[in-house]
């Protein structure tokens, strides 16, 4: 792999046997691919990288004798499915476990309305990214539309969530409690609209990150400027890392402290930020409050 010339990688998925899949979009037209990195480093081409044809070719045979267009995000099942999103054919095409390519939404026209029902039969508009969840689950990031769709193993397409015009969705993340992480941004010049938003099980979407000023590391998560957050990805302990213009930032509930005896906590509106002991009697006390962004003791 190390000595593959490789052009314009636009989206990669990490698949559960250590396989790592891309998508490729050279800036001459036509080659647009999708490939593969195997646990063994070798690179396969597994559909495309050939003349670019608008509506992509293929559905129904072998993914290594389609085309695709366009491919602009990508996401691999836990069956081993792999999903492409083929940005100018306002679609998302599978690639089954037996390599059969097929398309999977959208129908191959650009559109707007919130429809629900057969995948296959709804326009889907610009495809930013691809999540697929536990159950199998299909999430479209449609930026320009503010919305996230889901396609559900019956291959049913619905509405996920939307929100305002300051909701741009890019990309998301399932946590262990199965809350949605989200990056958002309306556009360069726009900080206030850099945040993420998270939405609960029932629905309900919150702002718990971006959106502020303030630029320096352990600033609480709400008062901080996250620059345009792209990708995101959740540790096992709850953080989130942020994909960000030329940084990668880290937001977790404790925040770094001078003193190796203590711990700091910020309120979930980042207004506060609390300090407990961590050592020896005291274990748990709570020593004083700053405010957030301003880091004063009020208490």
């Amino acid at each position: 792999a190390l000595g593959t010339p490789l052009e314009n990688l636009t989206a990669l998925a990490l698949a559960l046997d250590g396989s790592i899949y891309f998508t490729s979009r050279p800036a001459a037209e036509g080659n647009s691919m999708v490939g593969r990195v195997t646990p063994a480093g070798m690179i396969e081409k597994i559909v495309g990288g050939g003349a670019d044809t608008h509506n992509g070719s293929g559905d129904g045979s072998l993914a290594s004798q389609g085309t695709i267009t366009t491919p602009t995000a990508i996401a691999v099942g836990s069956d081993g499915s792999v999903f492409i999103g083929e940005g100018d054919d306002y679609k998302v095409r599978r690639i089954a476990p037996k390599s059969i390519i097929t398309t999977y939404a959208g129908t191959g026209t650009s559109g707007s309305n919130d429809s629900t029902g057969k995948a296959t039969s709804i326009r889907l508009s610009d495809i930013a990214s691809l999540t697929v969840d536990d159950e199998g689950n299909l999430f479209i990031a449609e930026h320009e539309k503010s919305r996230i769709r889901r396609v559900a193993p019956d291959g049913h397409l619905s509405t996920f969530v939307t929100g305002g015009a300051d909701f741009k969705p890019w990309n998301m993340a399932f946590g262990a409690d199965g809350a949605a992480l989200i990056s958002s941004d309306i556009g360069i010049g726009q900080p206030a609209t850099m945040r993420i938003w998270r939405r609960e099980l029932d629905g309900t979407l919150s702002v718990v990150a971006g959106g502020g000023i303030v630029e320096q590391n352990g600033t609480p998560a709400l008062a901080a400027a996250i620059g345009s957050p792209r990708s995101i990805a959740i540790a096992p302990d709850g953080s989130y890392f942020v994909a960000s213009g030329v940084s990668i930032k880290r937001v977790s509930r404790t925040l770094a402290t001078r003193n190796a005896n203590e711990v700091a906590i910020s309120s979930p509106d980042g207004s506060e930020v609390y300090f407990f002991s961590i050592a020896g009697d005291s274990v748990g006390r709570h020593l004083r409050t700053h405010a957030g962004a301003l880091g004063a003791v009020l208490r």
